[in-house]
């Protein structure tokens, strides 16, 4: 009886919990949480849908830059604004 008890009790707790930072969607092997979803939704705020397309916007574009092994270090961006300012 106490067994039971014990397993309706645990049952009963489980279904009254919440996913915080599950995994809602992968991209190509990278995940996209649930708390990335929130944090772009009030960041930019955005709808649900918004903030998913963008998400995943920005992760294809960076799988694309690994793929195309293209980077930029911090005295390109140096160089370049200089020829911009002058």
């Amino acid at each position: 009886m106490k067994r039971i008890i014990s397993a309706l009790v645990l049952l009963s707790t489980l279904s009254f919990a919440n996913v915080s930072n599950g995994i809602a969607l992968t991209v190509n092997e990278d995940p996209i949480t649930v708390f990335d979803i929130d944090e772009r939704m009030e960041m930019a705020k955005v709808s649900k849908n918004d903030a998913v397309s963008s998400l995943i916007d920005e992760i294809l574009f960076n799988q694309e830059l690994v793929k195309q092994n293209i980077s930029v270090d911090i005295f390109d961006i140096n160089n370049y604004l200089e020829k911009v300012a002058a």
